[in-house]
């Protein structure tokens, strides 16, 4: 099992995403890691054993390296941080390709809808 959470916020994010993850400990008990991402800053993350200790005891000490109002949590008994890490990508690929899929599609498309009702 394992658990994620994820946050954007206008504020820095790094308490809500520490307790937010934190929140999922008992979904997974091996590896646990977050990231935060800030223009200024860039990417940080951190990943962790978690097999002899606890996820809060952990992460508290480095909370201050992380900055950002953006970042990402995942607590997991089976994965590594690096399969969630192409997960997301992957999920990001496909909405992606949604919306090209959708940006292309017509624009008239309920008008067109309620044409063909008043013709029959």
């Amino acid at each position: 099992m394992g658990g994620f959470f994820g946050t954007v916020s206008a504020q820095p994010c790094v308490a809500d995403l520490f307790y937010g993850t934190d929140y999922q400990s008992h979904l997974g008990t091996k590896r646990g890691g977050m990231a935060t991402f800030s223009p200024e800053a860039g990417f940080y993350r951190g990943i962790h054993n978690l097999e002899s200790t606890y996820f809060r005891t952990r992460f508290e000490p480095e909370l201050g390296k992380f900055l950002g109002n953006s970042g990402i949590g995942i607590i997991s008994d089976h994965y590594g941080w690096n399969v969630v890490f192409y997960l997301i990508i992957g999920v990001g690929i496909l909405g992606a390709i949604t919306f090209f899929l959708m940006w292309a599609a017509p624009r008239d498309g309920y008008e067109r809808s309620n044409n063909f009702y008043k013709n029959e």
